[in-house]
């Protein structure tokens, strides 16, 4: 081969080999372009909740599988890596209600920051603190505050209840008088119940509330008959508490994982679900108006042998 075909074929491999490096780097790269179309699905007015949620769920896992190299060794990663995986994970945990299979990579995450002695972004911190608050994780959550200096919401102390280290499910309650959550076994029974998605700050959650308090079947049904759950996210611990005073037959519960809520396809406040053994009997959404809520409502739970039947 003559010396200057020689030369040109090298130049050309070596072009071909780094040329397939570049392309090996960016696949590597954590595009900020691809969180952000996975942040958009969030958006989309298309889907139901339930579809939307296996659509980021899906979507998160092929850019797992995508980035898998360097998402399994975040010790060299830059600072922006790093800040665009904390980005979509934060997402994605608000987005799947705090899925507790997001925690190993939160940890990866916190430790990459750690070990380099860096401090991420202000709101990614905000982030990282309130996932674990999610997660009903305080003392993680406190060590994070500290470690990256920032802010958290006042976290109450937390008992454990007899059986509840052995319960197949457990929720938070909480205790208005002495301050404190309890995290008690779950048992929702076999005869049918009704659960409450609810959240102290939704106005619609409280004009129900308050309708039912006034109603005096409604309020038995509730006291006997119902859990009002707060999903997952920050506490509100003393506006919850106050609440909880005032209104102890719609008294808030705090969410302590997903597993006994599978029934539940909608997150959205308040969702009413009558369940029985697991299994969902009846369901509706909102609080328009309280005569029309009322009236919903006890239809749905005379349905189900909660209430006694309005006379015709």
């Amino acid at each position: 081969m003559p010396t200057f075909s020689r030369r040109w074929f090298v130049a050309a491999l070596a072009a071909a080999w780094v040329g397939g490096l570049a392309s090996a780097a960016r696949a590597e790269a954590l595009e900020p372009q691809a969180v952000d179309r996975i942040v958009a699905l969030d958006r989309d007015t298309t889907l139901s909740p339930a579809a939307k949620e296996s659509a980021i769920r899906a979507a998160f896992q092929a850019f797992q599988a995508r980035h898998a190299a360097a998402l399994s060794d975040l010790s060299t990663a830059s600072a922006e890596t790093l800040g665009e995986w904390g980005r979509l994970l934060g997402f994605v945990v608000y987005a799947t209600h705090h899925d507790r299979a997001l925690l190993g990579p939160l940890a990866q995450l916190r430790q990459a920051y750690a070990r380099r002695g860096m401090v991420p972004p202000l709101a990614l911190r905000a982030r990282l603190v309130s996932a674990w608050v999610g997660f009903r994780d305080f003392d993680t959550a406190r060590a994070v505050a500290a470690e990256m200096d920032t802010p958290l919401e006042d976290l109450p102390p937390v008992e454990t209840a007899a059986g509840a280290e052995a319960a197949a499910a457990t929720v938070l309650r909480v205790d208005a008088e002495y301050g404190v959550l309890r995290r008690e076994p779950l048992s929702l029974g076999d005869a049918p119940h009704l659960v409450v998605v609810s959240f102290i700050g939704c106005a619609f959650s409280r004009r129900a509330a308050d309708a039912i308090e006034a109603h005096p079947a409604l309020r038995q049904a509730m006291r006997e008959h119902s859990t009002w759950i707060v999903e997952p996210g920050p506490l509100h611990f003393s506006e919850v508490r106050a609440w909880n005073r005032q209104h102890p037959s719609t008294a808030f519960t705090y969410v302590d994982g997903l597993a006994p809520w599978a029934f539940i396809d909608d997150w959205a406040t308040p969702t009413f679900y009558v369940v029985r053994a697991g299994r969902l009997l009846n369901k509706f959404q909102g609080w328009p108006d309280d005569a029309q809520g009322v009236a919903t409502l006890l239809s749905a739970l005379a349905s189900a042998g909660l209430v006694m039947p309005a006379p015709r």
